[in-house]
């Protein structure tokens, strides 16, 4: 985590935390001068998705949005599954 609260420290506006194996994503932003989780995004394959309410399954997403670039939108299947 040292690299984590080196960025930190030094106001880098934000940072990701990317897991290849388990397939997913955290987005942590700097606000004030700690950093907090804005986003945990991760793939999970159909199988999975029946589980999940219809809420739940409505609202998932596998679209991540960089903060600090407006309108870039990153599929994380284009990460993980290539």
């Amino acid at each position: 985590m040292e690299k984590f609260q080196l960025y930190e420290q030094f106001g880098i506006k934000e940072y990701w935390i990317v897991d290849y194996v388990a397939k997913t994503i955290e987005q942590y932003i700097l606000t004030g001068q700690k950093y907090q989780l804005e986003t945990a995004i991760g793939l999970i394959d159909d199988r999975e998705l029946k589980i999940f309410t219809k809420e739940d399954q409505a609202t998932y997403t596998t679209i991540i949005k960089p903060s600090i670039f407006e309108d870039l939108e990153i599929d994380i299947k284009d990460i993980f599954l290539y």
